[in-house]
């Protein structure tokens, strides 16, 4: 426990259950759901705590500047366990004398971002120098925002905080990092893709290498190919329905639309319960300003796309709620879906839109609200040889299986 100021502030590793608590901490990872606003909380203790942080009208919501990176100090919020017997702290904004003030980690001069009410205490001794602590210990922990949305969706252990010299130091798990999960390889339009591409990750080694410049235009030739595909295939499923592309999508809007699956992000489970979506349908959209993404870049396993940079533009990120979290986990890369009435929030404090579909299935025909699929990914064909493979080396392995077989159906 830590006194400053009259007030005596509890550090994340000593919170205790059914408490009302102050504690300063770093947030690693924000994310927005309706009226709600869900954090990942770390400080020196190195023990991730969750908090949920509510406020008394949804219109208030977009005026809260909170965002990665953030050093908070909270006042009186309650330390709860979730489901998943994970640590939580809740409260409500300006409710029950729930107070919290902000301040950008990079500002040496300690002027704050965000005060929830007109006035507070700040000892410019103390609190400045709990602020510098936290500073520091971030700095030195964490390396940018986007290791902070690995160690939030879970690409590493949650447990396992890197320091800048390890990260420099262990190719493997920055390797790692770069590689998150499986991504389109289940994609129906892959091996189609890969033909178009042309014979060049085929030939030899010193074909490949003979001229780069005509890979990268192999490269772009496919991804053009690839776009024009799904626009084409979605085109056919969408006609004469209500269904529009990203590229119509306006702010503040609700919208139905038809997609492509590029990858599925699962949070710590018991954190909101939400499950992202990256979907893409072959268009770009019109709006000035960036929209909100998850899980850092959007990596393949395949020879089409070498790394996100010819696709990120045109992917999307959806965050799925309630009922329909637990379905969105259901579905894999590659599975085109149509998603009735999701809705574009309004920018964050970064200055991102973000895409939602929140509810309960009980209201789903009432508000026309939903999400399914119309069709699964295909399976590439080197995924069917390799399990071709796989059986055929295991019958190898077990010859007298089939002699045992024979004997038993009337064989000598």
């Amino acid at each position: 426990m830590i006194e400053r100021n009259r007030y005596y502030y509890t550090k994340l590793g000593d919170l205790k259950i059914k408490d009302n608590v102050s504690v300063w901490a770093v947030v690693a990872f924000i994310s927005h759901a309706g009226a709600e606003i869900k954090m990942m909380l770390l400080d020196e203790c190195e023990s991730p705590v969750f908090c949920v942080l509510g406020m008394d009208k949804c219109s208030n919501f977009g005026s809260i500047p909170l965002s990665n990176s953030m050093i908070v100090r909270i006042h009186r919020c309650r330390v709860r366990i979730a489901s998943n017997n994970q640590v939580t702290i809740i409260g409500r904004i300006n409710c029950a004398g729930l107070h919290v003030v902000a301040w950008c980690v990079d500002d040496l001069d300690c002027s704050t971002r965000y005060n929830s009410s007109n006035g507070f205490t700040f000892d410019p001794q103390l609190d400045a120098q709990r602020l510098d602590e936290l500073r520091r210990y971030w700095k030195a922990r964490i390396v940018d925002d986007g290791m902070a949305r690995k160690l939030f969706f879970g690409m590493v252990n949650h447990s396992q905080l890197f320091t800048r010299e390890r990260l420099a130091n262990d190719a493997g798990i920055t390797e790692q990092l770069r590689q998150p999960s499986e991504v389109f390889q289940n994609s129906f339009d892959l091996f189609a893709c890969n033909a178009i591409k042309g014979n060049a990750t085929d030939n030899n080694n010193e074909q490949h290498s003979a001229n780069c410049d005509q890979n990268q235009m192999n490269v772009l030739e496919a991804e053009d190919a690839f776009l024009g595909k799904l626009k084409e295939i979605i085109r056919k499923i969408t006609c004469e329905s209500t269904c529009i592309s990203f590229s119509r999508v306006r702010p503040n809007c609700y919208f139905d639309v038809v997609c492509q699956i590029v990858a599925v992000h699962v949070p710590f489970e018991g954190f909101g319960g939400a499950t992202y979506l990256s979907v893409c349908d072959g268009t770009k959209s019109q709006i000035d300003g960036n929209f909100y993404c998850v899980g850092g870049t959007h990596t393949t396993q395949s020879q089409m796309f070498s790394d996100s940079e010819h696709i990120k533009d045109f992917v999307y990120v959806i965050g799925c709620w309630d009922d329909y979290a637990e379905k969105a986990k259901k579905f894999e890369a590659g599975d085109i879906v149509r998603i009735l009435n999701a809705k574009v929030g309004p920018k964050d404090a970064n200055g991102q839109f973000h895409l939602s579909l929140h509810g309960h299935t009980a209201n789903s025909v009432k508000y026309k609200r939903g999400i399914e699929c119309v069709r699964k990914a295909k399976r590439r064909p080197s995924d069917r040889c390799a399990e071709d493979g796989a059986t055929e080396a295991e019958s190898n392995a077990h010859p007298s299986g089939k002699r045992t077989r024979q004997r038993e159906d009337g064989g000598d």
